[in-house]
């Protein structure tokens, strides 16, 4: 089982909380991801897993994901 870290943006991409996610394969994860960001109303999220991002979710407002690296709210 992998885990990851799902990060939950607001619409202004702040951080507005982080899930643990454990799942047998990414979409697995994406899924709870896609669940987690319904559950705390965020408007995007990122999957990570270790030190790497795994998948961004582009919200339909923002046209341009932004670039892997470290988490968007974070810097």
């Amino acid at each position: 089982m992998a885990q990851f870290r799902c990060y939950l943006f607001d619409n202004d991409r702040r951080v507005i909380g982080v899930e643990p996610i454990s799942a047998l394969a990414l979409p697995r994860a994406v899924t709870q991801g896609i669940l987690a960001a319904v559950a705390r109303q965020a408007a995007t999220f990122e999957l990570w897993h270790g030190d790497r991002c795994v998948y961004s979710h582009a919200s339909p407002l923002d046209p341009q994901p932004p670039s892997p690296g470290q988490p968007t709210g974070t810097r």
